[in-house]
């Protein structure tokens, strides 16, 4: 074969994929999509920190869950390479693929002690789950660096949401994994996506440095003096890691100021 017949054929095949729908992708739909998002980034009408590259991956993805473009770009986000979606949206595309969505909710002064389960029924179909208060709290999602309760798992609506949107998690996991096209949900991977704050042992109970590494790190007057101490500390307690890691970024944020 000629190398200008190569050309031509190469030319006809790529056509042919940007107009047949294959039934996995529609380069139709693609190609509006695309010229939405170009259009909506002149006009600057895109959510903040969305770019149209960004919003054309959105709304794909939306399309392939049922969801109209412009609904895409409020309810699906893109954190580190990984589409998740509002629980919101989450429970919309349940009901919208003919299930109901029941919720049972346990609220006790005992944190531990609160609990949801979720069942999720359609024709004969039924699932359920359960999610605690003390399963979040054990798994390190539920504590800031401060080791206060973080705001969105403060007692009442926000942890009541929390816990939902939990067992909802989990059950879509583990029996009906194809609804959300391996997307998870905003408020359940904004916990589990962090690097861990902090170290918690099987009682729930905060583990951090001794008093005594803390002042070694406190003591340091420099920086090449902090990476130095820092280090001599993580050879004896390498399982501390993170701790050593959270007390040397607020070190180091100090000794920047005072050079200022």
């Amino acid at each position: 074969m000629e190398n200008k017949d190569k050309i031509a054929l190469g030319s006809q095949l790529t056509k042919k994929a940007y107009s047949t729908n294959t039934g996995v992708f529609n380069p139709v739909i693609y190609r509006q999509f695309k010229v939405m998002a170009a259009d909506m980034a002149k006009a600057g009408a895109l959510p903040s920190n969305l770019n149209s590259q960004q919003a054309l991956v959105i709304m794909q993805f939306g399309s392939e869950l049922g969801i109209k473009p412009f609904t895409a770009l409020q309810s699906i986000y893109i954190v580190k390479g990984k589409l998740v979606l509002y629980g919101s949206m989450v429970i919309s595309r349940l009901t919208e693929c003919g299930y109901k969505v029941d919720y049972k909710d346990v609220v006790s002064d005992n944190d531990d002690e609160n609990t949801c389960t979720v069942t999720v029924t359609k024709g004969k179909e039924a699932y359920e789950e359960t999610y605690t208060f003390k399963m979040a709290r054990l798994s390190g999602y539920t504590v800031a660096v401060s080791g206060s309760v973080k705001p969105g798992w403060i007692a009442g609506t926000n942890r009541k949401l929390k816990l939902r949107y939990g067992a909802v998690s989990v059950l879509l996991k583990s029996k009906l994994p194809h609804l959300l096209n391996g997307a998870e949900i905003k408020e359940v991977w904004e916990d589990v996506d962090l690097e861990p704050t902090v170290t918690v042992d099987d009682k729930g109970e905060i583990i951090d440095l001794d008093d005594e590494n803390i002042g070694k790190i406190n003591a340091t007057k420099t920086k090449e003096e902090l990476i130095k101490v820092c280090q001599g500390i993580k050879k004896e307690k390498p399982e501390l890691v993170t701790q050593i890691l959270k007390h040397y970024n607020i070190k180091k944020d100090e000794l920047k100021e005072i050079e200022k």
